[in-house]
């Protein structure tokens, strides 16, 4: 995956973590986004840096159904 690629989309329960495969020493941002027609994707504060090979981040602020992302950064 090429650094600032999307790693893929997932609707999951409110309480359940996303947890994704991961490289050690890389840094990932999970965003959402309650429109799948839209561009516009938000940030969920605190981006991920795992020193192992799976990463995992909680959104426990969701009111309403939302698409996710991971992200990579460069």
């Amino acid at each position: 995956t090429s650094r600032g690629a999307s790693l893929g989309m997932w609707i999951v329960p409110r309480t359940r973590p996303f947890t994704w495969t991961a490289t050690s020493n890389v840094t990932y941002r999970l965003e959402n986004n309650a429109d799948v027609g839209s561009t516009n994707w938000t940030a969920v504060p605190g981006d991920v840096t795992t020193p192992s090979n799976t990463a995992s981040k909680l959104d426990p602020l969701t009111p309403s159904n939302r698409l996710y992302r991971v992200r990579v950064l460069p």
